[in-house]
């Protein structure tokens, strides 16, 4: 029966309601702008890895270069899409 429970998805869940806690103690905790957006990114960048190994799998894929295809085109769309918006509704082009 213990093989059939999701260990490590209830483990990658509790960690990422401690990362959210944690980003969510910046907006109550009035922290410096800068403080803030330090910890923000962190949290951020933990909370996008941990969804990426835990959740979708992508550390059990054996073949490593698709893998890094996969994610590199990922944050290509990722920033394409935050500097086009930015790009067309702050900038005006």
């Amino acid at each position: 029966m213990s093989a059939l429970f999701p260990k490590q998805q209830v483990v990658g869940f509790i960690q990422s309601l401690v990362l959210t806690a944690i980003a969510l103690s910046v907006y109550f905790l009035e922290l410096p702008y800068n403080v803030s957006l330090i910890i923000l990114l962190v949290t951020a960048a933990l909370q996008g890895g941990l969804q990426l190994i835990v959740f979708m799998h992508m550390s059990e894929n054996e073949n490593k270069k698709v893998l890094f295809i996969n994610l590199g085109y990922a944050l290509f769309v990722a920033l394409t899409i935050v500097f086009g918006t930015l790009w067309a509704l702050i900038w005006g082009f």
